[in-house]
């Protein structure tokens, strides 16, 4: 498939000056925002699933509104994929988001990694249970002492917070990572009810960004689970979508369109998203039907992309 390149932004919004009306065929240029699907929060041995960490957000790259634009040639096809979240898994292993690409298979492509999983918590007394690695880092175990979260991918998310353990199985799942900021570390927690309890496991913040338009906050890393020996104190998800970590037995989903991490308790993430911000005077279109492009009010074309689909020029 044809494909031109990137080009440096230029006017106000992003675009160079563009002149005369455009043709069918034309090239067009795009700013664009690429979030994969987000991390599935652990779930763990039956009865241990409160314990467990939280999914990493789904990582998440943009141009908008000072980065370069990507230019597509007219007259092609160009597959855009948008990535499911981590599946829900009560008592399976890391649960990991899937990945969305822009203008997948062709020499400009833009791949945003899926979130990490939370790590489950098995009970075994180990220090090799870290969170899955992603775009946002998914959190640790809690069974050892200290268990580390998954790491983040460069600039598309954070590292998930690390599962505390104080000995006598009173832990906390490590939050998952968010875009703006890592996930929190699973407390560490004193009698139930005490006022040394340590509840800072939450999913890392996710990160604006206003290329529809409006600004909207995405990949929010989702909540650790709470300790078993204090059960009223759970652990929430990043702005951004994250889920809430376990109650017990009270898990949200991340939220779908915005890749958010999903809270621990076997809950999944949510699925990503791709925007595209166009010139007023270019042609194309998209498919499936749940894909659609809309006006922003100075004029650029908006296309969204909510599930995998084409865009043609």
């Amino acid at each position: 498939m044809p494909i031109i390149g990137s080009k440096g932004a230029g006017s106000a919004g992003g675009f160079g000056g563009i002149g005369g009306g455009a043709k069918i065929n034309d090239p067009v240029s795009f700013h664009y925002l690429v979030i994969a699907g987000g991390g599935g929060g652990a779930g763990g041995s039956p009865g241990l699933s409160d314990n467990s960490g939280g999914g990493g957000a789904g990582g998440m790259q943009s141009s908008y509104p000072s980065g370069s634009t990507i230019e597509l040639e007219g007259g092609g096809t160009y597959t855009m994929t948008v990535g499911t979240g981590g599946p829900e898994s009560p008592t399976g292993p890391i649960s990991q988001g899937n990945d969305s690409v822009f203008a997948d298979g062709e020499p400009v492509a833009v791949t945003s990694t899926g979130g990490g999983g939370g790590q489950p918590y098995t009970g075994s007394p180990t220090s090799s249970n870290p969170g899955g690695s992603g775009g946002g880092g998914g959190g640790g175990d809690p069974a050892g002492s200290v268990n580390p979260g998954g790491s983040g991918v460069g600039g598309q998310g954070n590292p998930g917070g690390r599962g505390n353990n104080d000995g006598a199985g009173n832990g906390g799942g490590g939050g998952g990572g968010g875009k703006g900021g890592s996930g929190g570390d699973g407390g560490n927690p004193g009698p139930p009810n005490s006022p040394s309890v340590n509840g800072n496991g939450f999913g890392g913040s996710g990160a604006a960004n206003s290329i529809t338009g409006a600004s909207v906050t995405y990949a929010g890393g989702g909540g650790g689970g709470s300790n078993g020996a204090n059960p009223s104190r759970p652990f929430s998800g990043g702005s951004g979508g994250g889920g809430q970590g376990t109650n017990p037995g009270v898990s949200t989903a991340g939220t779908d369109g915005l890749g958010g991490g999903g809270g621990a308790g076997g809950s999944p993430g949510g699925s990503g998203v791709i925007v595209l911000r166009a010139p007023a005077c270019a042609v194309f279109t998209v498919s499936p039907g749940c894909n659609t492009i809309t006006t922003d009010p100075g004029g650029d074309q908006i296309a969204t992309f909510n599930v995998t689909g084409t865009l043609r020029i």
